[in-house]
């Protein structure tokens, strides 16, 4: 439940409390790596089905992956171990910070933390525009250990007005500032005319999985061509949509300029004067593999975005040069090669279309770099199928939330399996926009799209590394006194 999760990180604070170095670091490790395994095993699944291991090679895999993931809780823990920070004057303080800058600045293949639980609260992830996930998640500490100081102050029965007050004064200040920026931007809706609003066709063909292997050439061009059907059919319905949105799906559609499903999509949109984002596979003649948003105008040549953040050991083997036995570990790892430039794609004058392609929602740097183009619309093309009903989708999803709100831009959720969504630049799910996982259907999403964007993710990485300045004199400062009294 999210509202538990708000207040996970207390029985950590609780529990660590008067522990020795070594109970610290094992108890902040464990529960690092329990809650990695809790979280990941929609990735057991998908590792499975994707890169063909069975079901107790890729939880061992994944088991290795979450160890790895918790090792900042480790040594948050043995910090804490050191300086038992809730011992001494503004703890609280310090010992959040010491979490936030471990959690942050760890190097991670997954870019989530605590802080993702408090994305069904519109009203409290609002400061995401101000200091980005960085804020929230010291935001987000600093509550937790509030409450360690107050269950501490009732162990030594002590008043507890002070620390009561401090989480009435953190949980308030977030909230109206929240409802402030969600007011805010319904009254500028509430204001805009046509030329601030998209109109989206988002196809959700739910395409089974292959049942080994990749799927044939034959199965990638029937999906193509389901996938044509169900885009005229919607346009037929909804002639005045600006654009049409394939997701991605288990096939790859071969979208090589000359190709027979390449000509049938421009001659489509010609046709129906709409524009079509794909995603597709693009091949070079050296044999390069890459996935691809491909971009058909009504009118013109058609653009692509090559996908830049691949998934490591699924959509290629970091290191495979080197090490000859990844591929035979991981056999069904596709060789997709990463691309070098961020695209957006116009629609018009005021409306400029970018895309993150499933993995690429979980970076708020890919996003940056779009938005630095000029990007205004974010679409998200995704299959979960992979992941079945695990709580993957609800991280994806949440990313996606966060993205909205980090860069107030509307993020536009569209998955071969279902979730499709928008999220507003509000970071509110649109009302009765989420789709049914695992059925076929289309959906046509009319989404605003604010005059103003930020681009947050500069000024969290300054608040992260003043607070990572901060809170390394404090330590320093604190060994030297310790040294001194020696």
């Amino acid at each position: 439940m999210p509202i538990l999760a708000v207040v996970g990180l207390a029985p950590l604070g609780v529990a660590i409390h008067g522990a020795t170095r070594a109970q610290a670091l094992a108890l902040a490790y464990g529960f690092g790596f329990l809650g990695w395994i809790a979280c990941t095993g929609g990735l057991v699944l998908g590792l499975s089905s994707y890169v063909h291991l069975s079901f107790q090679e890729a939880f061992l895999f994944i088991a290795v992956l979450c160890a790895y993931l918790a090792i900042p809780y480790g040594l948050f823990g043995c910090c804490y171990g050191i300086f038992q920070w809730m011992k001494l004057p503004w703890g609280h303080i310090k010992t959040a910070a010491c979490l936030a800058v471990l959690l942050s600045l760890f190097p991670t293949p997954l870019p989530m933390s605590p802080a993702h639980a408090l994305s069904e609260f519109p009203a409290i992830i609002q400061i995401l525009d101000l200091g980005g996930e960085p804020l929230l998640l010291f935001s987000l500490c600093l509550f937790n250990w509030q409450i360690v100081e107050l269950v501490l102050r009732i162990a030594r029965q002590e008043p507890l007005m002070r620390g009561l007050s401090s989480l009435l004064v953190i949980i308030t200040a977030m909230v109206v500032y929240g409802q402030v920026r969600i007011e805010g931007y319904h009254s500028q809706e509430a204001a805009s005319d046509a030329a601030r609003m998209i109109s989206v066709v988002a196809l959700q063909p739910n395409i089974l999985l292959p049942i080994s292997g990749e799927a044939s050439s034959q199965e990638a061009d029937s999906a193509a061509q389901d996938l044509l059907e169900m885009s005229e059919q919607s346009l037929v319905r909804h002639p005045r949509a600006d654009l049409v949105v394939w997701p991605e799906i288990p096939a790859d559609i071969d979208c090589t300029a000359g190709t027979a499903v390449r000509e049938r999509i421009s001659t489509v949109a010609a046709r129906l004067q709409t524009a079509f984002l794909v995603n597709c596979v693009l091949r070079s003649s050296d044999g390069g593999k890459y996935n691809t948003a491909l971009f058909v105008p009504p009118a013109g040549e058609p653009s692509r975005y090559i996908k830049r953040m691949l998934f490591p050991f699924a959509e290629y083997l970091p290191g495979e040069g080197r090490i000859k036995l990844l591929r035979t570990l991981f056999p069904g790892a596709s060789r997709y090669e990463p691309g070098t430039e961020s695209v957006v794609f116009r629609i018009r004058k005021e409306l400029s279309v970018m895309t993150a392609i499933c993995y690429e929602i979980l970076f708020s740097g890919h996003v940056e770099t779009l938005i630095e183009k000029g990007g205004n619309v974010l679409i998200n093309q995704t299959n979960d199928a992979w992941f079945g009903n695990s709580r993957i989708v609800d991280f994806l999803v949440s990313a996606s939330i966060f993205k909205a709100v980090e860069f107030r831009v509307p993020v536009i959720r569209v998955s071969n399996s279902g979730n499709c969504l928008v999220v507003m630049a509000s970071g509110e799910i649109k009302q009765n926009s989420r789709t049914t996982p695992f059925t076929r259907t289309t959906r046509v999403f009319r989404v605003f799209i604010p005059d103003q964007h930020r681009t947050p993710v500069s000024g969290g990485a300054r608040f992260i590394w003043l607070l990572a300045a901060a809170w390394g004199i404090d330590a320093w400062r604190s060994i030297v006194r310790k040294e001194g009294g020696k």
